[in-house]
């Protein structure tokens, strides 16, 4: 038997990873240096507990081979998604890229001047602040190497951790091609809409779910840090961890992703009913939830800071476009679950939760985008997919005639959703690696979104940076040199992307479902 690595020592490096992205952001905010001094005692005092605590981590082993097999699967993965650009990259990584650039560049704290407002960067840091700090040493491709390597290591403890909820190789391998490959079927939708089944195939209703690599290729920072919750989830529902980490580690996570970390919710309020109903709850406990709590504190406040410009509305959905968006998305999975609940490791409640959660997020609706929609659904996706596979791990040769019709429905949902990823990963390899960005943020976005600047006089005094450093957007003549195609459209962006003046290039959604054409 080769060489097993403790689960212990796993979530101590997914502990390390989550907790600098917090450290990190308070060097940047400037915070006093006792702050931070707590800071990395409480990380520390935690991750001692992680070690060492046979109550918190109970016995599993991933062997050192399993392990090195992740990490290389998701280092594929990731440089498909365009990460070190030696392969195309969707429009997010404009913006991505920009911001991870400028945290390299420029002096810390910084803000940006725009039409005589100094703008402060409020976006969800949490993936970019520890490369950053390696680009301040080896310069803007540095910081995207090192974007590369944590996020590959991040991905690569995620599915070596998941390796524990299946038994054997076999099982293991067909439970990983699920999750890559789970998606809707949007092949059909994009065709009832009388659009290109070459490009991407998600924008067909004006509500999206994305499929895993698309997740994986345009927002990985939103689809880690949810996909880190279920595998935590599991593992505390299996009694394999016990509550401390998973409360813990979830509050780090909004750093990464909010609206992901907003899909984590209703399944941390069931685990905390659960334990206040089992009365299960000590000082030691509540102790430590405080720690938790104190320790996101200015990551919260530098999140929620302002974002009252941002707003939250129902979004208007068109019933039609809402049940063909269900039918084609989520419901038929729902249904083969449901038919086998025998052969789920997903108590009903937590099935229960995630299927109106997945039935009513299209009505959400944060900003102006459709992202609220695209990213609190992450974490119910994944339990959908997590269940998926259980169902298909389970051999044949069982005499189950329901089981192996049930498998063979899931195989052609699976299937036809497959066109999605499997499409954007032709795009990964057909079309033009992404060029260098040179512009800053600013003049990749004119005058910002709101969901990623904000006045530096809307930031509470408490982490308000003091005498920063004042970057200039100007009007750039190219931000990129070489071919950055649209996965939307096929068509080249604008370079610059937006020319001042002009609003974003956006894609029709006003559209709905027409009866008539099925």
């Amino acid at each position: 038997m080769g060489k097993l690595i403790h689960l212990r020592v796993l979530l101590c490096g997914v502990l390390v990873i989550l907790g600098a992205g917090h450290l990190v952001l308070w060097n940047f905010l400037h915070l006093p240096g006792f702050v931070q001094a707590l800071g990395y005692g409480v990380l520390v005092a935690l991750g001692a507990g992680v070690w060492f605590s046979r109550d918190w981590v109970r016995d599993e082993n991933v062997s050192l081979g399993a392990l090195l097999v992740c990490f290389g699967v998701a280092l594929i993965v990731l440089l498909l998604g365009g990460e070190g650009r030696l392969f195309y990259a969707n429009w997010d990584w404009q913006v991505r890229y920009s911001i991870l650039h400028d945290l390299a560049k420029f002096e810390w704290p910084f803000v940006y001047l725009n039409r005589g407002e100094a703008l402060l960067l409020r976006a969800p840091l949490g993936m970019y602040l520890a490369p950053a700090v390696a680009g301040k040493i080896a310069g803007t491709q540095g910081a995207e190497v090192a974007l590369l390597l944590q996020n590959t290591v991040l991905l690569g403890l995620i599915f070596a951790i998941a390796s524990l909820f299946w038994k054997t190789l076999r099982q293991r391998c067909i439970a990983l091609v699920v999750f890559l490959l789970f998606s809707g079927m949007d092949i059909f939708g994009q065709l009832l809409m009388d659009k290109s089944p070459w490009l991407h195939l998600e924008g067909w209703a004006r509500i999206q779910y994305s499929s895993h690599i698309t997740q994986l290729f345009w927002a990985p920072n939103h689809a880690l840090p949810g996909w880190l919750f279920v595998v935590l989830f599991v593992l505390y529902q299996n009694k394999q961890i016990s509550k401390t980490i998973l409360y813990f580690f979830s509050a780090l996570l909004p750093l990464f992703s909010p609206l992901s970390a907003i899909g984590c919710l209703p399944y941390l309020l069931y685990s905390a009913y659960g334990e206040l109903k089992a009365r299960n709850v000590t000082a030691w406990d509540m102790a430590i939830v405080a720690a938790a709590a104190l320790f996101s504190v200015p990551s919260l406040v530098y999140l929620f800071g302002g974002s009252s410009a941002v707003g939250m509305s129902v979004e208007k959905t068109d019933i039609s476009t809402y049940l063909y968006f269900i039918l084609l998305e989520v419901l038929l999975y729902m249904i083969a679950i449901l038919a086998c609940p025998e052969r789920q490791r997903f108590r009903m409640p937590v099935l229960t939760i995630t299927i109106i959660f997945l039935l009513f997020i299209p009505f959400g609706k944060i900003g102006t985008s459709v992202d609220f929609v695209m990213r609190v659904s992450i974490p119910a996706l994944a339990m959908l997919a997590i269940s998926t596979a259980d169902i298909l791990v389970y051999p044949n040769s069982e005499q189950n005639g329901f089981l192996r019709w049930t498998q063979i429905f899931l195989l052609v949902v699976l299937t036809i959703g497959s066109f999605t990823p499997l499409g954007e990963l032709a795009r990964a390899i057909l079309y033009p690696h992404s060029p260098e960005l040179t512009c800053n943020y600013m003049e990749v976005v004119p005058n910002g979104a709101d969901t990623y600047v904000t006045k530096l006089a809307q930031v509470p005094a408490l982490i308000r940076p003091v005498a920063p450093h004042i970057v200039i957007a100007r009007k750039p003549e190219r931000c990129w040199n070489g071919s950055w195609p649209d996965a939307m459209t096929g068509e080249e962006y604008p370079n610059p992307p937006m020319p001042e003046g002009n609003s974003p290039p956006k894609v029709d959604h006003s559209f709905v479902v027409d009866p008539d054409k099925l």
